[in-house]
């Protein structure tokens, strides 16, 4: 499965701003309809979404099925009985994360609406102080065609995308995530979860395909290696946090392959008998030397 590129940047939050549900839009959708027979996967439906919009990136959910069900507050047994349909029109990113087209919409929507308010903010400032309109800081992916109440919601979100309110969509996306393939073939690659492992705990420049990250797995590392750099790297690089992470790892175990050849095997002698060998080496050296003379 090939893998689409993450829709925004790893560190984008809610930050409090409202989703609400368009509930004409959720009635009409293709994965609504499929729960008629099955009424009891509704509320977990809008727990999904609801989670969703909390998590960081905004609108995104973690692939590994045990960790969504437990983000949802389903039970593995719920989980299984209803993830048709609660992973219907979810796609894996290359991030390692799932996403889904509605969601991401409302969340690239949400940052134009801050785009918007800040530009605006900005000309006022310029205007009464006479200067020059200074850029937006904040540039989304360009989205077309929808409009926004101002409170983080959608009055006119085009319904051509693929995937509907509820989650339904077309299965040929590029990238599309399968819940009847919910196997190691589709789950995310060692990089992309250490890279969504460091990212929630605070280091927002990761990239799962940086050459030493790579080099570092391949050689063995493991996530927890990466994790107990963390404050370090956050502390003495809060601008490139992730590099200077990956330096870290990488210094600690040349580190340790360069001491690995010099240190003593097997268990280490007590004080007294290493006085005892150390005189015994002594005494055979000064025999060696009479014997020779």
């Amino acid at each position: 499965m090939t893998s689409r590129p993450a829709p925004y940047p790893p560190d984008t939050r809610a930050k409090g701003w409202r989703f609400e549900l368009d509930y004409e839009r959720i009635e009409q959708s293709a994965t609504w309809g499929l729960t008629t027979l099955k009424p009891e996967a509704r509320p977990w439906l809008l727990m999904t979404w609801y989670t969703a919009w909390k998590q960081v990136p905004c609108g995104s959910m973690p692939a590994d099925p045990e960790l969504f069900a437990a983000l949802i507050g389903a039970s593995d047994t719920t989980f299984a009985k209803h993830r048709k349909i609660l992973l219907r029109g979810w796609w894996m990113a290359d991030d390692g994360l799932l996403y889904h087209d509605t969601l991401v919409q409302r969340v690239l929507e949400m940052l134009r609406q801050r785009r918007g308010d800040a530009d605006r903010q900005a000309a006022n400032r310029a205007k009464k102080a006479g200067g020059l309109l200074p850029k937006s800081r904040v540039t989304p992916t360009e989205v077309h065609g929808e409009s926004s109440t101002g409170t983080g919601t959608s009055t006119g979100i085009q319904t051509e995308d693929h995937h509907d309110a509820g989650g339904g969509g077309q299965a040929s996306v590029d990238g599309e995530f399968d819940p009847d393939e919910f196997t190691a073939a589709n789950q995310p690659t060692a990089a992309g979860v250490i890279c969504g492992a460091l990212r929630r705990a605070g280091i927002p420049d990761t990239n799962p395909g940086h050459p030493v990250l790579l080099e570092l797995l391949k050689a063995g590392a493991q996530q927890v290696e990466f994790a107990g750099f963390v404050p370090d790297a956050l502390r003495k690089s809060p601008k490139q946090p992730f590099p200077y992470l990956l330096g870290m790892v990488k210094g600690e175990r040349e580190r340790a392959a360069a001491m690995a050849g010099n240190l003593h095997r097997g268990p280490m002698p007590n004080r007294q008998e290493a006085i005892e060998q150390r005189n015994a080496a002594v005494g055979d050296a000064w025999l060696a030397e009479q014997g020779a003379a």
